[in-house]
């Protein structure tokens, strides 16, 4: 029986809709990303659904409504593929047993019967209270839901693209920093990283080792005295020829 599924409003939109653009994939744009008609984006546009909501029942795994083929198996569920330089929407069908399920719903709204029931001493206005606040929190669930999903598909987590890129290009400049602290300045990087900030003596001690290294280097290539080429303002000549 269609109840024993617990499917709620939303769920019977979500069903219908795919039902729908199945059967009719020519009424609407943008069916042909993903691996069927009936993706995330289509449905989202041929239905009153957000798109949260629409992934919290179109994705399979954890954190999800629990239609799929690991669920209630009334859906098949596909996760985006490569579109161009992008990933495109992920996409669903119904199974035999949603085609049924589907059936049975509609011919439950044909005869009134899906629009029957109820409990006769609560008012219309307390149950469209309560509707709304199971709509609200339904919502909530969703987002964080979206929000983990996100995470888990994303390839840098939780970072951000800006803050993954900027770890990126540190990464790419560590190497260049080492090479100049230890082949032009001298400089053992682990000196370096022992050295605190506000350490003065050992900031002394790592100019001093810059500078001899610096003139023994010069010296020894050029044959060129440092302490000599230099002024009296600390700016250096050209050595005569």
């Amino acid at each position: 029986m269609l109840t024993d599924y617990g499917l709620k409003e939303d769920d019977v939109e979500f069903l219908l809709t795919i039902h729908h653009i199945e059967k009719n994939p020519t009424e609407y744009d943008n069916t042909d990303p993903g691996e069927t008609v009936a993706n995330v984006t289509v449905v989202k546009q041929a239905s009153d659904l957000s798109k949260n909501q629409i992934d919290y029942r179109a994705r399979e795994g954890d954190d999800n409504r629990g239609l799929a083929e690991d669920g209630m198996n009334l859906i098949r569920s596909y996760p985006p593929r490569v579109e161009g330089k992008g990933f495109g929407p992920r996409s669903m069908e119904l199974t035999e047993k949603g085609e049924r399920v589907v059936a049975e719903i509609k011919e439950l709204r044909s005869s009134g019967g899906g629009r029957q029931g109820g409990d006769a001493a609560a008012s219309s206005e307390e149950i469209e209270e309560l509707r709304a606040e199971v709509s609200e929190l339904r919502e909530a669930v969703e987002n964080n839901s979206a929000d983990v999903d996100g995470f888990k598909e994303s390839r840098t987590g939780a970072l951000g693209g800006d803050m993954a890129s900027k770890l990126k290009a540190i990464s790419r400049a560590v190497p260049q920093q080492q090479f100049i602290f230890s082949e032009v300045f001298g400089i053992d990087m682990e000196t370096v990283q022992e050295t605190d900030v506000g350490d003065e003596d050992g900031i002394r001690q790592l100019r001093v080792a810059a500078y001899n290294h610096l003139t023994k280097s010069l010296e020894a290539d050029d044959g060129v005295d440092l302490e000599a080429v230099l002024d009296g303002d600390g700016e250096a000549e050209s050595p005569a020829e």
